[in-house]
């Protein structure tokens, strides 16, 4: 207090600050306490006292002020905070509030304590943060599989647009007609199995989706290759899956044909973008013996510290995470 004669002008002006004439020059927040005591007066046939005044301009971003407080039976202090509603809302304030009261109370209680220790949350604060904002189980279709989803939306609106890609589309009917077609080829003439890798080669397309979805619903898995990858990667995925099908599009057929002549395991090839070939068959839903516990696609990690590692992503691991979860919304 050795300087408190000091006039608030002259400290702003010695300090040469910054002004901003919608903020205090020295501090954004106060805290003042009025040592006089606000207490009833009786004046002969009067009774005089104080009542709170409330303006409607906040002179710092927030402000704490406390009032002695006295009755004939009674004595206690009382708060107001003061602030800036274009800063804060009602509610943080009252929140503020709630802890400052909740730091009185244990100080109150045991004057010793460290602040460290001081608890601000209340019970039902802590059941909040704790339980509350981490209960995230939602339930989700965990006994179907990728491709089965698929076939439930297209019962459901079978017009919609599903797939667009450069200025071509196709509805959710015609792109499950087409990968209906594939499986039922993959299934029928290189007998594809539950759980058995079906290489797929190509660039980004509306041929990729269908490639996709046809790999699934004839109940293999597929392995994706980057057509920019490295020949000699492609045939360490290649082998290390045993795959024996790939299905890729015609301006690969040089890439094709190297790799059916170096990859011992590989044996049919198939150019999606080539329809013809599985033109003939049926359009209906494929029946296959697939669950949501089997395969559903193959992907190798990047190699940049050692040896490229696949990893087996089952039906159920993907549902779990796109179906009723906020990721994506189905309509």
């Amino acid at each position: 207090f050795e300087n408190q004669d000091l006039q608030f002008e002259e400290l702003v002006e010695s300090l040469d600050l910054k002004r901003d004439p919608s903020r205090n020059p020295l501090f954004d927040t106060i805290i003042n306490v009025h040592n006089f005591r606000r207490s009833e007066r009786k004046l002969k046939d009067v009774l005089v006292s104080t009542l709170p005044a409330h303006g409607n301009t906040a002179k710092c971003d927030i402000s704490l002020f406390a009032y002695d407080r006295e009755s004939e039976s009674d004595y206690s202090i009382s708060c107001n905070f003061e602030y800036s509603t274009a800063l804060f809302k009602r509610r943080t304030i009252e929140q503020m509030a709630r802890h400052f009261q909740a730091v009185l109370d244990h100080v109150s209680r045991e004057p010793n304590i460290v602040i460290s220790e001081i608890d601000l949350l209340s019970r039902e604060e802590k059941q909040q943060l704790v339980v509350e904002f981490n209960e995230n189980t939602t339930p989700y279709p965990s006994d179907k599989t990728i491709h089965q989803l698929f076939e439930d939306q297209v019962e459901k609106t079978p017009d919609r647009i599903a797939l667009i890609f450069d200025h071509h589309c196709l509805t959710y009917r015609e792109l499950n007609t087409r990968a209906n077609r594939l499986a039922h080829y993959l299934i029928h003439d290189p007998g594809i199995c539950p759980d058995e890798p079906v290489a797929l080669l190509m660039e980004r397309s509306i041929h990729m989706i269908i490639g996709i979805m046809g790999i699934l619903k004839s109940g293999g898995a597929y392995l994706p290759l980057e057509p920019s990858f490295p020949l000699e990667r492609v045939k360490e995925m290649i082998a290390d899956t045993r795959t024996r099908v790939i299905v890729s599009q015609e301006r690969f057929t040089a890439d094709l044909d190297r790799l059916l002549e170096t990859c011992p395991t590989l044996q049919n090839s198939l150019f999606i973008d080539n329809e013809s070939v599985f033109d003939d068959k049926p359009v209906k839903n494929p029946k296959t013996a697939v669950t949501a516990s089997n395969l559903s696609y193959i992907i190798y990690t990047s190699g940049s510290t050692g040896r490229p590692k696949g990893t087996l992503t089952i039906h159920s691991n993907v549902v779990r995470v796109v179906r009723d979860t906020n990721y994506i919304e189905f309509t």
